[in-house]
């Protein structure tokens, strides 16, 4: 088996949950650490072990290309470096595992999937749950109608977010210093695959999304933030289903996630502080169990590995997260965001956590109704923002001011 060497972007961040898998696991894979980058490596809490391998640490892609070539580029790396720095690794002659989101706005989306289709590179996002078992599982047996037609979907994230996680520089940020776009929220990043995984699972093929239509959304600031950081949309897909997120970074309890996908024959469920597994309940009674997403959470990696040896397939690519992200870019063009009043605001002074009270509580209920906290009539809401979204405008449409 040949082995397919690896550089590793980003071991101070997100990156550095694929630096002992790489090491430990990767001969058995196939696949050797050749190079990891990072401008702040110390920050790695692995960067003892990197360096008892033997495994060099550039402070950049462009360092590392000038020494050395790997096969397959791995970046978790900050949402607003994905474009460039994707395509320069595919000019380079690697493949690319690019994590979640796949990019901050629709053009430089079509510039990936350009650069990716011209130069014959393979460009994986890294929305693991479109790599897992239950999921592809889960996929084949909608596409193949064992569950009926889709009637609608729901989902809820509620998980607190204290000071130190928005003071990360990129973090919940609309634009550089440069006035280069992020785009960074609770919906473009944290709770990201909560909303792809509905707009996945509905489409037509493993590799493919569907698209949405018609957005209804509302959007608010707890924290001192220039995004948002609670969020509630609904979603109705270019074949007429609604899907219902709901996420918040500002609250204090912890609930979730969980969603309820029903279907004219089942229901799918998860629950992941119950049994965290996808559990299908049949209107005949049967039950099918599909598994946990959990289950092989470096899948995405050794996939892409096996496709730099053409072997394996794209199960997540660009065209596939774009619907994902022309939600995000959809909401930055049309959606203000309301700011919590000051005086709703609670703050935990040990946890550093600023809150709205209750926040937790309100959104369960929003949840087992399915409806926005407008319809709900809650007392912190603003009415939603509506607006169409069309798929012919693909990649199109730069954000205005």
């Amino acid at each position: 088996m040949r082995t397919v060497s690896v550089v590793l972007a980003g071991i101070g961040g997100y990156g550095r949950l694929s630096v002992m898998p790489l090491l430990q696991d990767g001969p058995a894979h196939g696949a050797k650490l050749v190079a990891c980058v990072d401008p702040f490596p110390e920050k790695c809490q692995f960067i003892h072990e990197i360096r008892a391998a033997g495994v060099p640490v550039y402070a950049s892609l462009e360092e590392f290309y000038e020494k050395d070539f790997a096969d397959l580029a791995v970046l978790a790396t900050p949402i607003h470096f994905h474009c460039e720095q994707s395509v320069f690794c595919m000019q380079k002659g690697s493949d690319v595992l690019c994590e979640k989101p796949v990019c901050s706005i629709l053009p430089d989306a079509e510039r990936m999937a350009e650069a990716s289709r011209a130069l014959g590179r393979n460009l994986h996002i890294g929305y693991q749950w479109s790599h897992s078992a239950c999921v592809t599982a889960l996929k084949e047996d909608i596409a193949n109608g064992l569950l009926g037609k889709p009637i609608g979907m729901k989902t809820l994230i509620c998980w607190p977010r204290n000071k130190a996680y928005f003071a990360r520089g990129w973090a919940a940020k609309n634009k550089t210093a440069s006035g280069e776009y992020i785009l960074d929220s609770i919906a473009m990043n944290a709770t990201a695959h909560y909303i792809h995984n509905m707009l996945y699972l509905l489409g037509g093929s493993l590799a493919a999304a569907c698209e949405p239509a018609h957005i209804a959304a509302e959007t608010y600031r707890v924290n001192e933030i220039e995004s948002f950081d609670t969020a509630a949309l609904r979603i109705t897909t270019d074949s007429g289903v609604p899907l219902l997120y709901l996420a918040t970074h500002g609250c204090d309890e912890i609930y979730g996630p969980v969603f309820e996908y029903t279907f004219e024959k089942a229901t799918v469920r998860y629950d992941e502080m119950a049994e965290g597994r996808f559990i299908a309940e049949f209107s005949d009674g049967s039950v099918k169990d599909y598994g946990s997403p959990a289950d092989g959470p470096l899948a995405k990696l050794w996939n892409a590995v096996d496709c730099v040896r053409g072997h394996g397939r794209i199960f997540c690519g660009v065209e596939t997260s774009v619907p994902h992200l022309r939600c995000i870019n959809g909401l930055a063009e049309h959606v203000p965001v309301y700011t919590i009043p000051a005086e709703r605001i609670a703050y935990d002074e040990k946890k550093e956590l600023r809150y709205l009270p209750g926040l937790t509580r309100e959104l369960i209920s929003c949840y087992n109704s399915g409806r926005m906290p407008s319809e709900a009539g809650l007392s912190f809401a603003c009415p939603a923002t509506e607006f169409d979204i069309s798929a012919g405008m693909n990649f199109a449409g730069l954000l205005e001011e």
